[in-house]
């Protein structure tokens, strides 16, 4: 462990009004303490963490002061790209290079995984050609598949690259995502990719025009979004619930599209908005 670390810990812990008696009771001596806090000595990480509660501070919020409260460029570069909506050729490109720079300095599957979907996304949004598309992602997908248990970072993944295959392959990715999900219990970041996954189906199975199942799984997003308060995905839910319904000949379709688009006008996501509404002109009954 970085004996830097010790010199924040003084910091935040003073800022704190915290005494080193008090940080190091039960965990460290005193003395042990006072030489971490001087650069002189690191400790385990054991021990580290349970510092870290006694300063009521998580790892991650930790590591971003230590980085002069900013993100470091692994952690920035999966954030960007984790955090894209649509596939916008400029931005996919910035990720491309923040990318290749990041590898230079170390290697990672990851963010191989990360240049390869955004080369992938790119060729789709230039070609429309998802099959070439495709042959850039299928060795991600092929890596991954071997592996038994996937975890947080591999399921990420695999959520981007879920649209690219065929239904049949889609569903059996987003399956055992989900399967391996339910590991996590409560875990907010794994309760958040269990909604992305099962919008990222529902759309699968529109495309598909398999609207009775995709409404079962729209009907699921709509309970996890209000239950953790994801507003943007419950704004998606209900867009997608109404293309469901016009097809399947049922009321309140055109209630449930504006239901999300006023959502998403109050949030001033008018980016997400507009791509939503485009995503009803190609798929609901009401535009065909």
């Amino acid at each position: 462990m970085d004996k830097k670390m010790g010199i924040k810990f003084k910091e935040i812990r003073k800022n704190k009004d915290f005494s080193q008696e008090f940080t190091a009771e039960g965990i460290l001596t005193q003395s042990a303490y006072s030489k971490f806090e001087l650069g002189k000595n690191e400790i385990s990480f054991s021990s580290y963490i349970k510092l870290l509660e006694k300063l009521e501070m998580s790892h991650e919020e930790f590591m971003y002061i230590q980085n002069d409260y900013n993100y470091n460029p692994h952690e920035k570069l999966l954030l960007d790209f984790f955090n894209l909506h649509y596939n916008d050729p400029k931005q996919l490109n910035i990720i491309i290079k923040a990318s290749k720079k990041v590898l230079k300095d170390e290697e990672n599957e990851i963010i191989f995984d990360i240049v390869a979907i955004c080369e992938a996304l790119i060729i789709l949004n230039e070609t429309n050609n998802i099959e070439l598309a495709r042959e850039k992602v299928v060795v991600v997908w092929h890596r991954l598949a071997e592996r038994h248990y996937w975890y947080l970072s591999e399921i990420k993944i695999i959520n981007t690259i879920l649209f690219l295959f065929p239904s049949a392959t889609a569903k059996e990715m987003s399956k055992k995502a989900i399967l391996n999900l339910k590991r996590y219990g409560s875990f907010n970041d794994a309760n958040k990719l269990i909604v992305s996954l099962k919008l990222n189906s529902s759309l699968l199975l529109i495309k598909e025009q398999e609207y009775a199942e995709a409404l079962g799984v729209i009907e699921q997003v709509l309970e996890l979004a209000k239950q953790h308060s994801m507003y943007k995905p419950l704004a998606v839910a209900y867009i997608r619930k109404g293309i469901c319904l016009s097809w399947l000949t049922k009321s309140g379709e055109k209630k449930e599209i504006e239901t999300g688009t006023l959502m998403l006008e109050l949030l001033e996501d008018y980016t997400l908005r507009d791509g939503l509404l485009g995503e009803s002109q190609r798929y609901s009954k009401l535009h065909q």
